[in-house]
């Protein structure tokens, strides 16, 4: 059974250790990267939600998720294609022995589950950003109700999925 569960310092090395195929090393940053963006994300007013990923006992992942309430929390540099408040899920990797398993689509449903609830405040959208060539990525988001939306975010593609 997938969970979502919270980093710790219990489980945090062992976060930082997953890794992803090397060809695959270009679609998402490292962990410890991920782990820094999240802290700096929190401290400047971006509450920002950091899962492992389980299957039972087992870490197999790492998922991401921030809410913005507004643009002011934002780098001024990112392109405002974002409709305000939103929830963006900024990090989803699975770790290459257990990739093809389901695990990831599994992880999303449970954040998109999550945030429903509105564990930081209420949006309309979670949106995610994928590099153009992740054909993977698109495919398994498109398979979860995500849309393209015809922007580009830093040279991602956006992806909406509009919440009911």
């Amino acid at each position: 059974m997938i969970e979502l569960k919270k980093i710790t310092f219990e489980n945090q090395e062992e976060v930082e250790s997953l890794s992803v195929e090397e060809n695959q090393k270009n679609f998402v940053a490292p962990n410890l990267s991920s782990l820094a963006d999240a802290w700096v994300g929190i401290t400047n007013g971006q509450p920002t939600n950091a899962y492992a990923i389980y299957n039972d006992d087992t870490m197999v992942g790492f998922l991401m998720y921030c809410y913005t309430p507004d643009s002011s929390v934002l780098p001024p540099t990112d392109t405002p294609v974002y409709q305000f408040p939103h929830y963006f899920m900024w990090r989803l990797m699975i770790d290459k022995r257990y990739q093809g398993k389901g695990f990831g689509k599994q992880a999303v449903l449970l954040m998109i589950d999550e945030i429903k609830t509105e564990p930081f405040g209420p949006a309309d959208h979670i949106y995610t950003s994928i590099e153009p060539t992740n054909e993977h990525a698109k495919k398994l988001y498109c398979s979860l109700g995500f849309q393209l939306t015809g922007d580009i975010d830093d040279g991602e593609l956006v992806m909406d999925l509009k919440l009911q």
